[in-house]
């Protein structure tokens, strides 16, 4: 096919904003805001989460809707106000840093219109288990009082312990007083009272909290260091509803105030020490596989409280560092096989799963066997079964004496002169560029020469970038060469080109 295709021819708004300051030491060099999800009800709020890089950074920040009617940003909290889209911008107070997402606010809830009205509920109850309802919610708060734009998080308990589904849900009788999101984050939004009602997924059991929401607010955290909120955080991020430790590892849990003048001092407890425990400084320590809740509450007032579910694993150790071993006697040549070998370190390594890759003209399986495919700078990586750990190891492979066939000779070219080759279809540019290169050397493996590629539909024009050198010359196609829809156009040829010096020469 390739001889039949190739042919040689000589030629030439206006936003609402609020600022809230959580500071530590540090300039910022970039923001990231993390939310629980993008798409909300009509009523719900979420809290506005910023990482901030280098994490030790200073930051003041302004959030802004560019649509308040839709979703309002005050306070580091959304508030879903009626259907529509809005842009929520947080930036760092007197610089161009930010970040934007896009929120989505709706009446329906998810997966509203693809339901069966018809369809029994009872599938989703786990199949020849016995379902064990929910039969009592209790509230550690019955009564909340709340300031304008403060978020309190309501803390309960579901009876018995062993129910199927211990899920809630949340919803407020008045809205326009507070919200609640779905992780029980209470936002109080202007003077006078709601109910939030909690209610078990499976509908048998409801508890309620009076919430009673007053005017009194300070706006400047600089001058007022009286405790609004706290979070349990990690690495200096707030925590989701779960959070994952291994059996026999400890991992420190810490505090962030609102403001961050506040005092930062709590108490922390466990629901069940037999599961995981948790010392006076928010050191968690998982004791055996299961589930249980790590309570945080302010010293210096205990109606300020965090909460998070502590999921405990069974223990695994990752590994450290990997290192990578071709076989001995290893040849980097296309067509060959190497077989690589990865070694875990330290010792007592449980997990030691390897996830094999490799970058360049190679195909590595996943037991660590390579087939080298094409000449050039080969890397093969290991990773840790968590890609937390990767080991690397580079090459450079060089191609086979018959790797490339030949298809074709020309004799007393000039060094000048442009060679064209036409094909069946029309030729991708960009694959025309990486699939054509020349050298003095047949296989391919000397040095190559600087050449220019144009392609014009079925086309490809190669000349040199200063001169072809005089003897002989290779032009190399590789098989990878694509059309413009990315089907390949042949296989590893090459041609012979006979140089006979300049146009001047006798």
């Amino acid at each position: 096919r390739m001889k039949r295709c190739i042919s040689i021819i000589l030629s030439l708004t206006l936003l609402l904003t609020g600022t809230l300051v959580f500071a530590e030491e540090g300039a910022v060099e970039s923001i990231k805001i993390g939310l629980s999800k993008t798409t909300m009800k009509v009523g719900e709020t979420q809290k506005i989460l910023v990482s901030v890089t280098p994490s030790n950074a200073m930051a003041q920040y302004e959030y802004e809707s560019d649509n308040p009617d839709v979703v309002t940003a005050a306070i580091g909290t959304l508030i879903a106000n009626s259907e529509g889209t809005a842009n929520i911008t947080v930036r760092v107070s007197g610089t161009e840093i930010q970040d934007t997402v896009a929120v989505t606010v709706s009446n329906k809830e998810p997966g509203s219109d693809t339901g069966n009205e018809n369809e029994d509920d009872s599938k989703d109850e786990p199949q020849g288990e016995e379902v064990i309802k929910v039969n009592k919610i209790t509230v550690e708060n019955k009564t909340l009082y709340l300031e304008r734009y403060e978020t309190e998080r309501i803390v309960y308990s579901i009876f018995p312990d062993d129910a199927t589904n211990k899920d809630v849900s949340y919803r407020s009788s008045n809205t326009s007083v507070a919200t609640v999101d779905d992780r029980g984050y209470v936002y109080a939004k202007r003077s006078g009272n709601t109910t939030i009602t909690l209610e078990s997924d499976d509908g048998n059991a409801s508890a309620t909290v009076k919430v009673y929401v007053s005017d009194e607010y300070e706006d400047d955290d600089d001058y007022d260091s009286t405790l609004r909120n706290i979070y349990i955080t990690y690495d200096d991020e707030i925590v989701g509803n779960e959070f994952e430790v291994m059996e026999n590892t400890t991992t420190q849990l810490s505090i962030k105030a609102s403001p961050s003048s506040a005092s930062k001092k709590v108490t922390w407890r466990s629901s069940n020490t037999r599961i995981a425990t948790v010392d006076s400084n928010g050191r968690v320590k998982g004791v055996k596989k299961g589930t249980c809740t790590v309570y945080a509450t302010s010293s210096v007032n205990s109606s300020k409280r965090d909460s998070v579910k502590i999921v405990v694993t069974d223990y695994v150790k990752y590994p450290d560092s990997i290192s990578i071993t071709p076989q001995e006697n290893a040849v980097y040549e296309t067509g060959n096989s190497v077989q690589f070998t990865a070694s875990v370190h330290p010792e007592d390594t449980t997990e030691r799963d390897i996830i094999w890759k490799v970058t360049g003209g190679a195909n590595i399986s996943q037991n660590g066997l390579l087939q080298i495919t094409d000449g050039g700078e080969i890397t093969v990586k290991a990773y840790s079964s968590n890609h937390k750990t990767v080991g690397e190891y580079t090459f450079s492979a060089v191609y086979s004496k018959n790797h490339f066939s030949l298809v074709g000779s020309s004799y007393n070219l000039m060094n000048n002169r442009a060679i064209e080759m036409y094909f069946d279809t029309d030729v991708s540019s960009w694959s025309a560029m990486s699939n054509l290169f020349a050298t003095t050397d047949e296989s391919g493996n000397g040095e190559k020469i600087k050449i220019s590629v144009k392609t014009d539909g079925k086309k490809i024009s190669v000349s040199p970038v200063e001169s072809w050198p005089e003897g002989d010359v290779y032009l190399f196609i590789k098989e990878s060469l694509s059309d413009i829809n990315g089907n390949r156009l042949g296989r590893n040829v090459k041609y012979k080109l006979n140089i006979r010096g300049n146009v001047y020469d006798k």
